[in-house]
């Protein structure tokens, strides 16, 4: 996703169909990673080209390794299935989806598993140098547990001041208390 990024910014394609054409020319470089798809895909979306788009996000649900295609790819389905036939209830069916997808692949540290959303030489997270790859982050079933038992404060709001129910309290207080 950097590769794509970078050349359209080389390319100043600043129209969504000159983006779609110039990730057609840098997927041509490697036509089956799912990457070229997914990049190729989402600028066809952007061009409202939705064959081209259809075409590449089947390809790239198809190439998607078990349990099955990461949330971006439902998202992108879901958009291309709302705009393209204006079927709200396929749409909706990969919004669904995408609410139990597995987790898109981002860049993860190899020495604490930090997940980043960009590459950098040194780990953000734990400081370790050349250790970001490109892969699905591992769920992080402690994170999660101490998320869950994490204490919370109620949900309750606090009595409006100067209310009729405080006057009410405080007259009531003031009786229980005596002279």
């Amino acid at each position: 996703p950097d590769l794509a990024r970078a050349y359209l910014d080389a390319n100043a394609a600043e129209q969504p169909l000159g983006q779609a054409a110039a990730l057609q020319r840098l997927a041509a470089q490697n036509p089956e990673a799912l990457e070229s798809h997914i990049a190729i895909a989402e600028a066809a979306l952007n061009a409202r080209l939705w064959g081209e788009a259809r075409r590449h996000l089947g390809l790239a649900v198809a190439a998607a390794p078990p349990p099955g295609p990461p949330r971006r790819l439902c998202l992108m389905m879901a958009r291309l299935e709302e705009n393209e036939p204006g079927d709200p209830k396929a749409a909706r069916e990969w919004l669904e989806r995408a609410a139990h997808a597995p987790a898109d692949p981002c860049y993860v540290c190899g020495h604490c598993h930090a997940p980043s959303t960009a590459w950098h030489p040194v780990c953000s997270h734990c400081g370790a140098f050349d250790t970001l790859a490109w892969r699905v982050p591992e769920p992080q079933p402690a994170a999660i547990a101490a998320a869950i038992d994490a204490p919370s404060s109620p949900l309750m709001l606090p009595r409006p001041e100067g209310s009729g129910a405080d006057r009410r309290h405080a007259t009531e207080r003031s009786a229980l208390a005596g002279p």
